[in-house]
């Protein structure tokens, strides 16, 4: 309580909600307590890969608008 000082919830990993613990798990995996620098350098090449499919997905539509539509 910001009046009191009273303690009104605690709340652990171990007791916490499952959405809780997943989000912890998450952020735990992001920041690289889990298993260190190869958590991290997993966490690197993935956001790489995701850069890399928007710009080819860019590139892939793109070059689809210049080819003119052939029926046969």
């Amino acid at each position: 309580d910001q009046f009191s000082g009273k303690v009104l919830l605690v709340e652990n990993t171990r007791t916490a909600p499952l959405g809780t613990r997943i989000l912890n798990l998450k952020r735990s995996a992001h920041t690289g307590d889990i298993f260190g620098a190869p958590t991290e350098a997993l966490y690197f090449l993935v956001s790489l890969g995701i850069a890399a499919q928007a710009i080819t997905g860019v590139l892939i539509w793109w070059n689809g608008r210049k080819r003119p539509l052939t029926v046969s």
